[in-house]
């Protein structure tokens, strides 16, 4: 029975996994690459030396070292040779200073995790930032240096992340987005997203939501299987200079920690160099981002605005600086608007009631403009409300328009 080849590229990508976005960009661009990689690595090293050793040149390895480097790669191809030493010594190494995208914000070569509850505005803040570096306009109070941004929407059209990102100011030249009807799913098409970065070269890649995208078998809630799916994605960080934020939601806990808030296993918090947690203020339409986890010791939270300049227009975020408030207290001090919510919760199945129109099936809608303007309420407090009725009320686009749709059971109430 003869044994199967183990390719050339299975050798290269399980050894550099950081390297598989490059591999896949040398394919698309000449068969004959193609033919260098599927070739069998032993037969290779055997016989094919100069054309193994032109793959790992245009790959970037140093020519210095490449007899070395093809050691090495054997070495990997043959698991059960003599052990060789794993470490090496400290005087070797190179001192790495942080390197930051946007100070105190953004670092290159680092993931980021980007938590808060549903509908406070995290995909508007990352498309802020992204229409920033895109256009080198001003961000977090600093000018930034033009650059591309890839950005993959989970729960948002590309239309709609399109829309937010024009309202932003972005150049739509230096961004690519996930095409409508495509899909990645982490681990198992880490390949396609390494494909992806390594043709755009992005600055910052935007991963909202990263639950969005892991596949069935990962689960969210154990640290060893979470780490294991999302890893490669630190070694594109680092490879490529890249910075890459991953959206999260906020899970039901209420433990003080902000950090055990997070949606999922400890484990997100584990992989990224900054964790961010963003809210919005319940007396106002402020949204506080404050960081709660870092290797740098003190920093600053920020404070922001949505401005719209008509009730259906794309809000505008508008940075207003430094703030010595916590957004991560927010939610520590809801339990003080908690009957204001129910008291808003009851006035929307009243004017639903009193003013819906009938449907075929026995449920009453009202249009959003009409319910919006009859609470006068902030965002905040309308989305704790609707979150309280649970499916007792769902937003409908009905007619092109967004509809308020209560069920036949509030007939009851």
């Amino acid at each position: 029975m003869s044994k199967e080849k183990t390719t050339v590229e299975q050798i290269l990508t399980t050894k550099y996994p950081q390297l598989m976005g490059e591999v896949e960009l040398l394919k698309s661009k000449s068969a004959d690459w193609d033919i260098i990689l599927s070739a069998d690595f032993s037969q290779s090293v055997e016989e094919d030396i100069n054309s193994l050793k032109e793959l790992m040149y245009t790959l970037g390895f140093d020519e210095k070292n490449i007899e070395e480097d093809i050691d090495i790669l054997v070495s990997h191809s043959k698991p059960n040779l003599a052990p060789k030493n794993i470490t090496t010594n400290a005087s070797d190494i190179k001192i790495e200073k942080p390197s930051w995208r946007i100070k105190n914000v953004l670092e290159s070569k680092s993931i980021h995790l980007l938590a808060g509850e549903p509908k406070t505005g995290k995909s508007f803040l990352t498309t802020y930032i992204g229409a920033c570096i895109s256009s080198g306009k001003s961000c977090f109070g600093e000018l930034q240096e033009k650059g591309k941004v890839l950005y993959f929407a989970g729960e948002d059209t590309a239309g709609y992340v399109v829309d937010r990102l024009v309202t932003q100011g972005a150049d739509l030249n230096n961004i690519q987005i996930l095409e409508q009807g495509q899909d990645i799913v982490l681990p198992n098409d880490f390949k396609k997203l390494a494909f992806e970065i390594a043709t755009f070269k992005p600055k910052v890649v935007v991963i909202d939501t990263i639950n969005h995208f892991l596949n069935g078998k990962t689960d969210t809630n154990n640290d060893k299987s979470l780490r294991l799916a999302l890893k490669p994605l630190v070694l594109l960080a680092q490879y490529y200079s890249c910075s890459i934020i991953l959206v999260s939601h906020l899970n039901k806990s209420q433990s003080t920690n902000p950090n055990h808030r997070i949606n999922g296993s400890i484990g997100y918090y584990g992989l990224a160099r900054l964790v961010w947690f963003f809210g919005v203020k319940p007396d106002s339409n402020e949204r506080l981002l404050t960081l709660t986890a870092n290797s740098y010791g003190k920093m600053p939270s920020y404070s922001f605005n949505f401005h719209q300049k008509q009730e259906d227009d794309t809000p505008e975020v508008i940075f207003n600086g430094e703030t010595d408030e916590k957004a991560y207290e927010i939610e520590l001090n809801a339990e003080e608007h908690t009957e204001e919510i129910k008291d808003i919760a009851d006035d929307i199945l009243d004017f639903i009631k009193t003013n819906g129109s009938p449907l075929k099936d026995g449920s009453l809608r009202v249009s959003s403009v009409e319910l919006t303007q009859y609470l006068d309420t902030n965002n905040y407090k309308f989305n704790k409300a609707k979150k309280l009725l649970g499916d007792k009320v769902k937003a409908l686009q009905i007619g092109g328009a967004w509809q308020y749709v209560a069920n036949s059971e509030i007939l009851e109430f």
